[in-house]
């Protein structure tokens, strides 16, 4: 009897009992508010010009704003006696955020900020009359 094993339960419970346990545990980690958030800031120089993102209105910089998907955006920044600055910039995702590692990101307990920073210079309008035009 030395060797005689005494085990009540039916074979596979622990296994199932196992996962049911990791089963249980991933919403408890997907729900403690970590994850990844993305951002980008916007600075025009001068501060203080009217910036659109995407044809949506964003307001005067220097902002912050979240966004969701890596890929192209389409910046504007307008202020009066200088020429619109346009400007096309594409967010490229961190390596943490590629299949399949960003189901691990997204589930961790802490969170990790992607934050993207694009500067607009604009150029003073040329206000000198065309040479033409003074010659008449």
């Amino acid at each position: 009897m030395g060797n005689a094993r005494l085990d009540f339960a039916p074979r596979g419970t622990r296994q199932l009992l196992m996962l049911a346990l990791v089963a249980g545990m991933l919403p408890l980690l997907a729900g403690c508010g970590g994850g990844v958030r993305s951002r980008f800031n916007v600075q025009t120089i001068p501060e203080g010009a009217d910036v659109t993102v995407n044809d949506v209105h964003l307001g005067r910089a220097p902002l912050q704003m979240p966004f969701i998907w890596y890929w192209y955006y389409d910046f504007v920044a307008e202020m009066d006696g200088y020429e619109t600055k346009r400007e096309r910039v594409r967010f490229r995702s961190p390596v943490y955020l590629w299949v399949p590692l960003d189901l691990f990101a997204e589930m961790l307990p802490f969170k990790i900020y992607d934050t993207k920073t694009v500067v607009l210079e604009l150029e003073k309008e040329d206000t000198t009359p065309d040479p033409e035009f003074v010659l008449r």
